[in-house]
């Protein structure tokens, strides 16, 4: 990254369009090119670990590991033997309240899977540790709250297919078809039926219609008429499997009772995590060694600190990350304790979709979303490296797939600013 910003400040220098004035700063901005701080953010955290590592409690000659290679692994099945041995030999209460929900054919291997995937998936959060001592908290007030939430999402979808099925049943009255008009207003009964239910679980009983048969294709039909014959059996579908999930759903009484005692093994699955938590941390810390997310944490931990946060933000000017789709929760913390407001973000959200150590879509449109108030949002919406085909089939695909909430299009590759 150096090389190339040098070689492009090389090239505006020499360019006979840069003026003297310019050419003059440009070559002040590349004598500090070998100066400026260009790695990743892992790079990054552990430099600052290193430089504070009395203060972040590490050894300073540390290695970094990966939880997924061979060292990492090794260590987490180490940690998780240790655990399940003290635990077996207590008989911990606990224990085997976890062993009664996960134990398989003979084995507590479904309950170490569990641990260690949640742990993973945990990690990605700056407050992991502080999420699990009050991750037990399950109280009839949430419990409503959560059927609310389900409730709110379930007739936004209701509204979304009934907005397709009115659209083709205005369609099938302009040509005059009656059969496929009629089955367009079989859907939206079904559909109202669920907009107008009092609550959630008054929604979910509601038995599924009997639905008419598509209406059978003639063959002077043409081809539009047959592809809105096949949109609205797609909805159709969509509509059935409303249906089906909430069929799933037990009374609230019965719901709430299944809520409540959730909680007991929420709170068990909490202890042993955070028993895995400090006992894997222990064997790391005994053979000097930090995995990603340790690296993450602990920098996140020396930036809470006044004055090893001062610092830091006193020897950066400005902060520009790349790739911006790939940070996580806690990524984004060290990026805003670091930079500030005086950073510059780049970044693609259909990229997002691999997932890449926790991050996720939701995370880049809420932050191009915030940019976007202060008129510091960019959108560059020109490919210059694929074909126009190439481009207007994967914009055709995302536009259907990448929609806000589920149902509104995304934009696409975006840069932003403040």
């Amino acid at each position: 990254m150096k090389e190339k910003l040098r070689k492009a400040l090389i090239k505006a220098i020499n360019s006979p369009d840069t003026s003297a004035a310019q050419r003059s700063e440009l070559k002040k901005q590349l004598a500090e090119v070998p100066g400026a701080d260009i790695s990743t953010i892992h790079s990054f955290c552990s430099k600052l670990i290193r430089s504070h590592f009395f203060a972040a409690g590490v050894d300073s000659d540390f290695s970094v590991i990966a939880e997924d290679d061979a060292d990492g692994t090794q260590l987490r099945s180490n940690a998780l033997d240790e655990v399940f041995e003290e635990a077996y030999e207590r008989g911990d209460e606990h224990f085997m309240r976890l062993l009664s929900v996960y134990w398989r054919k003979k084995s507590d291997n479904r309950l170490r899977g569990i641990l260690t995937d949640t742990y993973s998936k945990l990690r990605m959060r700056a407050d992991y540790r502080d999420f699990l001592k009050n991750a037990a908290s399950f109280t009839e007030e949430k419990f409503d709250s959560i059927a609310e939430g389900l409730f709110s999402r379930l007739k936004e979808k209701c509204a979304w297919y009934s907005s397709r099925a009115e659209a083709e049943r205005a369609y099938f009255e302009e040509v005059g078809r009656k059969k496929s008009a009629d089955n367009a207003e079989e859907l939206l009964t079904a559909l109202a039926s669920l907009l107008t239910a009092p609550d959630y679980f008054a929604a979910c009983a509601q038995p599924c219609p009997a639905f008419s048969a598509k209406e059978r294709l003639k063959k002077d039909d043409t081809p539009q008429f047959a592809d809105h014959v096949a949109a609205l059996a797609a909805v159709k579908d969509k509509v059935k499997g409303i249906f089906a999930e909430l069929a799933d759903t037990l009374s609230r009484e019965e719901e709430l009772q299944n809520y409540l005692s959730s909680g007991a093994i929420a709170e068990s699955l909490s202890e042993y995590l955070l028993k895995f938590d400090e006992k894997y941390g222990e064997l790391k810390r005994e053979k000097a060694l930090l995995d990603y997310n340790d690296l993450e944490h602990i920098a996140l931990e020396l930036l809470s600190l006044p004055q090893i946060a001062e610092e830091v933000r006193g020897k950066y000017r400005y902060v520009f990350v790349d790739e911006y789709q790939d940070v996580n929760p806690v990524q984004e913390r060290i990026i805003e304790l670091v930079g500030g407001d005086e950073v510059f973000l780049v970044g693609d959200v259909k990229q997002a979709i691999y997932g890449f150590r926790g991050s996720k879509s939701e995370y880049f449109t809420r932050k191009t979303e915030e940019f976007a108030k202060d008129g510091n949002s960019l959108i560059l919406s020109h490919n210059f490296r694929s074909a126009p085909a190439v481009i207007d089939a994967v914009n055709a695909c995302f536009s259907k797939l990448m929609r806000k909430d589920g149902f509104r299009s995304l934009g696409g590759f975006s840069c932003f600013c403040r």
